[in-house]
C-alpha cells in the first residue's frame, strides 16, 4: 500500500502510537481483521526474513482477540457510519491517553483539553490538512464517511464540519479494524502536529 507520509514517526505520532495500543481496548465488540500489508509483514517475519525498519506493523494482541472471541472481518463491507461509530471511540481513547500523558491534573482540565481535540470542528480541520497525505484507499474511505447520511444532526458544528468529521472517524475506524495501528498512529500524530498540538513542547 502506497504511503506518502514519511516512514519516520513524528514526535506527535510517537506519542499517539502508545495511545493506539490503548485504543485497542475500546473496540473489542466490533471485531478486527488482518490487513494485507500487516499480513505480508507478519508472514515475512514468521519466515525469518528481516522486516525493513519503518515497515513493522502493529496489530491487536493475539490474547486480546482470543479473550473477546474476535474473528476476522471485512472492514470494507461495513457501512461508513459503522466505521465512524468505532472510529469515534478509538480516536477519543487516543486523545485521552495523550492528555493524561501530559501529567496529573484536575479532571475538568483534562476534559477541557480533550473536548477541544475531539470536537467536529477540530477533526474536520485535521482531515482537511491530512487529505493530501492519504493513499487512494484511505481517501476513498474518508469520502464514503463524509458523504454518508446520518440520522443525527450536527451539534455545535456546521453541517459541513460534522460530515467531514464523520469521514475522519470512518477512516480511524477502518484503520483500526484492519489493524493498521501504526498507520493510524502516524496519521493522527501528523494531524495533531499540523494543528499545532505539539507546539511549545
Amino acid at each position: 500500500m502506497e504511503t506518502r507520509v514519511d516512514d519516520r514517526l513524528t514526535p506527535g505520532a510517537e506519542a499517539a502510537a502508545g495511545a493506539a495500543s490503548a485504543g485497542a481496548a475500546a473496540g473489542g465488540k466490533a471485531g478486527a481483521g488482518e490487513s494485507g500489508a500487516g499480513k505480508e509483514t507478519a508472514d515475512r517475519a514468521g519466515a525469518g526474513e528481516p522486516v525493513p525498519a519503518g515497515q513493522e506493523s502493529a496489530a491487536l494482541p493475539v490474547h486480546f482477540k482470543k479473550i473477546f472471541h474476535l474473528h476476522k472481518v471485512d472492514a470494507a463491507a461495513y457501512s461508513p457510519l459503522a466505521l465512524a461509530y468505532i472510529g469515534d471511540a478509538v480516536y477519543e481513547v487516543m486523545i485521552r491517553t495523550r492528555v493524561v500523558n501530559l501529567g496529573n491534573m484536575q479532571v475538568n482540565k483534562m476534559h477541557r483539553h480533550d473536548a477541544n481535540l475531539v470536537k467536529a470542528e477540530t477533526q474536520a480541520r485535521m482531515i482537511r490538512l491530512l487529505e493530501p497525505e492519504l493513499t487512494e484507499e484511505e481517501d476513498a474511505v474518508y469520502k464514503r464517511g463524509r458523504n454518508a447520511k446520518s440520522a443525527s444532526g450536527a451539534k455545535n458544528a456546521s453541517v459541513i464540519d460534522y460530515r467531514t468529521a464523520t469521514g475522519f472517524e470512518a477512516l480511524v475506524g477502518y484503520l483500526y479494524l484492519t489493524e493498521r495501528l501504526d498507520r493510524l498512529a502516524q496519521l493522527v500524530g501528523l494531524g495533531l502536529e499540523k494543528i499545532g498540538e505539539f507546539d511549545g513542547e
